[in-house]
């Protein structure tokens, strides 16, 4: 390691504990510390979510009501303690001590001026002795305070005495036990005693029933360093909870991800009250054991970094983390292990995922060292029901419309109330969410649909277009083609840009009106070795009432044993089910939303794979699996498709227009596979533009280009040759 960047990293502490409270549904504060050293990078995900709604409950506090003086008499040991923060809250509005004005909270006296109400207060202390202390957060709770006088309130921190401790066991029934290292002469980490899991990262919260979450602390406890430069301890008990008495109004969560190697396991805990110490723990044989198989198309050989982020959501809000830590490398064709017991789905405490995302691991030249991810697959999360492991699908933020300033948007509006509605961060449509042993597929192995949310919007006196799109496999996971696609855009049937991968303008008048065409073409698509590609055309006219097109939200076929596959040996037992919406940006009062119309029509076709041989396929709407975020449900059986093609891989059209005339069409190529309607031999060539992509010998083996005697070469649109060389 880097001498400087050792120095560097040991001057930001060694707790990656994050403590922020509280969280309402209307506020979502992101951070994270993250541990210095370690064995696995750590690394975070910048996320903004003030979303520019303004709280209710500071809208009611805004009509005129009386004020009175609070004291706040603070008792806790100067030398060892701080006090860190506190937080006043009721059904109509919240303070903070810092939004009181009091940014030093002192040992003694702490005056504020609070609106006349019966409010929880909930005060946090925090020991300074961190390397040294059994306890790190303390936490004094006070339920439901009347004020309607002047008042003076004693706050010890000496009064957090009941320790809540939430013990992780691994699959093997042991206690976690991250491994301790030692720094060599170079400054160089050496492992002298191994421990049974690499690292781990941990979300736990404190949430009234009344409120939501009011406190939380998350991140990473690090290893345990012992060398002549610089000693510390993993400190797995900065994750405990140190609160007084309180009643059950008050529940206390632990969420846990560990990992060792290639496996992942997970738990969740929950504790209800507090008069006492108290110790959780899990039992190791009620994990339930999941491998996630996964392909990365192009990217055979390479090295790919598995990184873990956890999330977790209950039933007052969501919340995610915005931290993560990367596994060792895999490359193409190994897979990773997931235990979950974290069995929460009748709980309050909600259901906890870990989610995997795999990117391609580059070492940078930058003195910093650091590793330049690549996405390149992103799974879904992970839960538990009915003792099933589950994929929730959809696990990305494709259709949480995006607006300036905002990469997360958490709200929609409703047209029927009027109201804008919060969605979590995986909006998990019961039709897409599914158990494992439903899921027949390879990850990543498939041709995704794209999802697309342009919009023309005006920011002061600049005009500015922003054209996003992502790519949705067929059990949600995400892909390279959002970064790697060719994007042409025409104004006015007038060429105007040319881009790769989503983008934004900014400042040019001209894009706030007129007809705007778009061509986004992916060909880094590899389905069982065949070149694929999704080519998805836009038309729209910018600067009208209803200014975007139409868009598929998500897509995925089934047989007839509700099996997650888009393989079938006959048509009759196949279907195709889809979810698309009209989504037009709105902006009103600071407040970036959505109205949500149904698509005026909805065209299916399909052709043999190749070919450009178009043929409909019935389509019927389901208004009863109608979901707000994601849109109308529409099935296609398969059972009409005729025609012979190659390998029984079909292509796939879908093509929607709105009342106003906009409308989306994408080419999915190859789409689904039909075993009884396959012939073998060389597919159809289909353009002059094509790139070579693989060889490979009559066996089906993948050989170079040296490779002697009757070769079949592969193009990028899909096309196949032989040639002798």
């Amino acid at each position: 390691m880097n001498k400087k960047l050792l120095l560097s990293l040991l001057s930001l502490g060694m707790l990656c504990a994050f403590a922020q409270g509280p969280i309402t549904p209307q506020r979502f504060e992101r951070g994270a510390f993250h541990q210095a050293i370690s064995p696995h990078k750590i690394i975070t995900k910048e996320v903004k979510n003030e979303n520019g709604v303004e709280n209710k409950r500071t809208n009611k506090a805004k009509e005129e009501q009386p004020s009175y003086n609070v004291d706040f008499v603070l008792d806790f040991n100067t030398e060892k303690q701080s006090a860190g923060s506190f937080t006043i809250i009721n059904q109509n509005t919240e303070f903070s001590s810092m939004r009181l004005g009091l940014w030093d909270l002192v040992c003694g006296s702490n005056v504020a001026s609070i609106p006349a109400g019966t409010y929880d207060m909930i005060f946090h202390f925090t020991q300074l002795d961190t390397l040294d202390a059994d306890c790190v957060n303390l936490t004094v709770i006070r339920e439901n305070v009347t004020i309607d006088q002047d008042m003076q309130l004693y706050i010890s921190a000496n009064e957090a005495k009941n320790h809540i401790h939430f013990e992780t066991l691994t699959p093997t029934g042991e206690t976690l036990q991250i491994g301790t290292y030692t720094l060599d002469e170079n400054w160089q980490m050496v492992l002298m005693e191994p421990g049974n899991i690499d690292d781990c990262l941990f979300q736990n919260r404190i949430t009234c029933s009344d409120y939501g979450i009011v406190y939380y602390i998350k991140g990473n406890p690090g290893v345990k360093m012992v060398s002549d430069y610089y000693n510390s301890k993993g400190m797995l008990a900065t994750f405990d909870f140190f609160v007084n008495d309180v009643s059950d109004r008050y529940s206390f969560y632990s969420y846990c991800t560990a990992f060792k190697e290639h496996e992942v396991f997970s738990t969740a805990f929950e504790a209800v009250g507090a008069d006492g110490d108290v110790t959780f723990t899990n039992d190791p044989t009620k994990y339930i054991e999941y491998e996630m198989p996964f392909k990365a198309p192009y990217h055979q050989g390479e090295e790919l970094c598995p990184i873990i982020w956890p999330i977790a959501q209950q039933k007052y809000e969501d919340f995610y983390s915005t931290i993560g830590s990367v596994l060792d490398p895999i490359v193409e064709g190994e897979s990773i292990k997931c235990y979950l017991d974290a069995k929460v789905e009748d709980s309050p405490m909600g259901c906890f995922m870990p989610s995997l995302e795999l990117s391609i691991c580059k070492e940078t030249s930058n003195q910093w060292g650091d590793i330049d991810y690549v996405p390149v697959i992103s799974s879904m999360p992970l839960t538990i029901a009915n003792g099933n492991i589950r994929l929730a699908n959809n696990g990305t933020d494709s259709y949480i419309f995006k607006v300036p300033n905002e990469p997360m948007l958490r709200y929609d509006y409703d047209e029927k109330t009027e109201n804008i509605i919060m969605y979590p961060h995986w909006p998990t449509h019961p039709a897409f969410s599914y158990t494992i042993d439903k899921a027949k597929g390879v990850i990543g192995n498939n041709c995704p649909i794209l999802v697309s949310d342009p919009y023309q919007y005006q920011l002061g006196t600049r005009s500015n277009l922003v054209f996003l799109f992502d790519y949705l496999g067929r059990y949600g996971e995400t892909s390279e083609g959002q970064t790697e696609a060719q994007v042409s855009i025409k104004l006015n049937r007038e060429e105007f840009t040319t881009s790769q991968g989503w983008f934004m303008f900014e400042g040019m008048d001209e894009l706030m009106s007129g007809e705007v065409d778009a061509m986004i073409t992916n060909t880094l698509i590899d389905v069982d070795n065949l070149a694929g590609s999704n080519k998805a055309q836009l038309h729209y006219t910018a600067g009208a009432e209803d200014e975007n097109p139409p868009t598929i939200t998500m897509l995925h076929f089934k047989d007839s044993n509700d099996n997650m596959t888009d393989r079938f040996a006959t048509g009759d037992e196949g279907m195709m089910e889809f979810t698309a919406g009209d989504f037009n940006f709105v902006g009103r009062s600071g407040v970036a939303i959505h109205h949500r119309y149904a698509p005026e029509s909805v065209e299916v076709s399909y052709s043999p794979y190749g070919e450009d041989n178009w043929n409909e396929l019935p389509v019927e709407e389901v208004p009863e699996n109608y979901w707000p975020v994601m849109g109308w449900f529409y099935t296609a059986p398969l059972a009409s498709v005729t025609g012979e093609a190659y390998l029984g891989w079909f292509d796939l059209k879908i093509r929607l227009t709105d009342a106003a005339g906009n409308w989306q069409e994408q080419v999915l190529s190859p789409a689904f596979r039909i075993d009884n309607l396959a012939y073998s031999g060389i597919a159809t060539p289909r353009g002059d533009n094509a790139r070579e992509v693989a060889r490979y010998n009559l066996a089906g083996q993948r050989v170079d280009s040296n490779a002697t005697g009757v070769v079949i070469v592969k193009m990028s649109d899909g096309t196949a040759r032989k040639i002798i060389q």
